[in-house]
């Protein structure tokens, strides 16, 4: 699917999210770390195919605290991206996830500081998207385009509420930080 392609239907299903509503696969409960990782690698497929890249999907290191009613900690540390996911006591269930996303210094258009800033800006889009709890990885797109332009219009702050998740997002000077927290 070409660019021109891709653009007109990530205007579409932009439209048909505010006009159709949300989809929510366990209201009550959460999104699990399964289907979350299941969602990444999905988005992860939908974003090459309709932006032609060759992303993989990055691996997240798992720790388990036992001073903590075996909750899970995933994370994903580096540079430019930072993911830390948290479950809640049962070990399954998504209780906390935080991505960071950091521009660096000395980027310019082309050069290779951006093109690694891209990959990691597209990392981190799957990641949100995961979040999402739509089986469908077009309709979970349409969550990467609500924040894009909430933080656009609220100054580099946007929130909003994801089923169980409250959706915080901050933009300060280089850095983005978005935190989904399960109430």
């Amino acid at each position: 699917m070409g660019q021109r392609t891709f653009a007109l239907t990530f205007l579409s299903l932009f439209l048909s999210g505010f006009l159709g509503g949300e989809a929510t696969a366990s209201p009550y409960m959460g999104q699990s770390y399964e289907t979350f990782s299941r969602y990444y690698k999905e988005n992860i497929s939908f974003i090459n195919d309709n932006d032609n890249r060759h992303l993989l999907p990055l691996a997240l290191a798992k720790s388990v605290d036992p001073l903590e009613n075996k909750r899970i900690l995933y994370s994903l540390i580096g540079d430019t991206l930072y993911a830390e996911i948290f479950t809640d006591e049962d070990g399954s269930t998504i209780a906390s996830c935080h991505i960071t996303l950091t521009a660096p210094q000395g980027m310019e258009y082309g050069n290779a500081i951006y093109n690694d800033f891209a990959i990691s800006g597209y990392q981190s889009y799957a990641l949100l998207m995961a979040m999402y709890p739509d089986p469908d990885p077009v309709r979970r797109y349409t969550l990467v385009s609500d924040v894009v332009a909430g933080m656009a219009e609220g100054d580099g702050q946007y929130k909003r509420q994801l089923g169980v998740y409250t959706l915080s997002c901050t933009r300060v000077d280089n850095v983005a930080e978005l935190h989904f927290q399960k109430n």
